[in-house]
């Protein structure tokens, strides 16, 4: 039962990353403003590739998060090791390597693996996921996600409609991965 809600959820988790990265490439940023302050960017696939993996890696990482909340220990263990192993077994399939030699792609899953765990860490350190009604963003795991992605995509510069556009995306896909129920489903 565990490995096929977590197959499941992997497989939901890597569609929804991949619908965000796929809706942020198409955000049409096209005023003179945002030309001038260089926000109008081609996302090219290499680029599309590291966005879908910072949604994926938000996704597992909320996952991990509720299920310290949810699962004991050796449940949540299980769990998400089947999980994020689904995950980047799928990911590898859809964007990342495809077509690539078995010894190349083993080094490019490394390195997948390697990166969720740091993105893992930095976001453990966040202790508000949201920010409350009427206060700042700033600080919490969402808008610090969202920076990230934001300068990402145009660089060093970050721009404030890509950090919304983060936030907004996440927040939706999340509702919709609906993650909390996935883990209920496991806990019984």
């Amino acid at each position: 039962m565990v490995q096929e809600i977590a197959s499941n959820l992997a497989n939901t988790m890597v569609e929804g990353a991949y619908v965000c990265a796929e809706k942020i490439r198409n955000y049409p940023l096209e005023d003179e403003e945002s030309k001038e302050a260089g926000l109008v960017v081609d996302i090219d696939d290499v680029k599309f590739a590291d966005i879908f993996l910072e949604f994926l890696v938000l996704f597992i990482h909320m996952a991990d998060r509720l299920g310290v909340l949810t699962l004991d220990d050796h449940k949540r263990k299980e769990f998400m090791d089947i999980l994020v192993e689904g995950a980047m077994n799928s990911s590898m399939e859809m964007i990342f390597a495809p077509d690539m030699p078995s010894d190349q792609r083993e080094l490019a899953q490394e390195t997948l693996y390697k990166r969720l765990n740091w993105t893992n860490l930095e976001f453990m350190s966040m202790n508000k996921l949201f920010a409350e009604k009427d206060e700042d963003l700033k600080g919490t795991l969402m808008w610090e996600f969202a920076k990230g992605l934001s300068q990402l995509i145009v660089g060093d510069d970050y721009g404030i409609a890509y950090i919304y556009l983060g936030v907004d995306l996440a927040t939706n896909a999340l509702e919709m991965i609906d993650i909390q129920n996935v883990l209920d489903q496991v806990s019984m």
